[in-house]
């Protein structure tokens, strides 16, 4: 029993150093992705300027957490990630069964066509209405992704302060 006790304390500590080299590596990247966006940001202007340099101080934050801030921060945005994979998955189902509707109304519109002008203007019709609902869809779905965004970097910003908070009360550096 106590040669079991000790592998297994052997192994979580070797999973936690795993993860400590982890999110070192994490950090590290984090700090390249900080200065590249500095770069893009003096590149660009207006709201993709603003987004890409709270993006910078985001990343240049989670390089400050310890390794164990970093695997909450980590946890969080999967939270919030599959929260919007969710809302992604409902708008493209609501969207596709718009058009098999619009589709087969259109089916039913052409049988009753008396001539080719009049199947031609209701074609026109459905392919006007397709492509203003593909436009609207196509910025509904950009809208989805920009909140995804905001709403990682809000749960990672949250975490990161309590994570600095609860390391400056406690007397903690980084580790790493």
């Amino acid at each position: 029993m106590a040669i079991a006790q000790t592998r297994h304390g052997t192994r979580a500590s070797e999973t936690m150093r795993a993860g400590e080299r982890a999110a070192d590596d994490a950090a590290r990247t984090a700090e390249r992705m900080a200065e590249e966006s500095a770069r893009t940001a003096e590149k660009l202007g207006g709201e993709t300027a603003r987004l890409a340099e709270e993006a910078a101080r985001h990343a240049a934050a989670w390089a400050t957490l310890d390794w164990r801030g970093r695997m909450c921060a980590f946890l969080k945005s999967n939270e919030v990630m599959l929260r919007s994979l969710a809302a992604w998955h409902e708008e493209m189902a609501r969207f596709a069964q718009t058009r098999l509707r619009h589709s087969i109304e259109m089916g039913e519109s052409l049988s009753r066509c008396r001539s080719a002008a009049e199947a031609f203007e209701r074609q026109s019709d459905y392919a006007r209405t397709a492509t203003e609902q593909y436009a609207e869809e196509a910025a509904s779905l950009l809208n989805l992704m920009a909140q995804t965004a905001r709403d990682g970097l809000d749960s990672m910003q949250g975490l990161m302060i309590r994570n600095q908070e609860e390391m400056a009360a406690t007397g903690r550096g980084r580790r790493g």
